[in-house]
């Protein structure tokens, strides 16, 4: 298996992505634009590192190298538990938002 379909996979089980299309458009691509990515063997690491600020719980060192590591301000807490937080936490800004506007 070429290293873009490794990342490519990665990508769609860190993400809960089923199809390349889904992933493309999360990541701000078109599907053209993903599939002549994956041709040409480049990952979009820019738009996965943009994503991955965005989401705490997508490893982007695991998507592109394949090294899994425990994110250092949450050792031993699980994925699940990190998405969970991160959309109570979206939930209240977006609510806190809105009392302010």
């Amino acid at each position: 298996m070429r290293q873009i379909e490794e990342q490519i996979l990665r990508a769609q089980l860190a993400t809960g992505c089923v199809h390349e299309k889904d992933l493309a458009a999360l990541l701000g691509l078109s599907q053209h634009a993903f599939c002549v990515r994956k041709i040409r063997g480049r990952f979009p690491k820019k738009e996965l590192l943009i994503l991955a600020i965005s989401r705490p719980d997508i490893d982007a060192d695991y998507i592109l190298n394949g090294d899994r590591k425990e994110p250092p301000f949450f050792p031993g807490v699980s994925e699940k538990t990190i998405r969970a937080l991160h959309q109570a936490t979206g939930a209240f800004l977006l609510e806190l938002q809105e009392k302010l506007s």
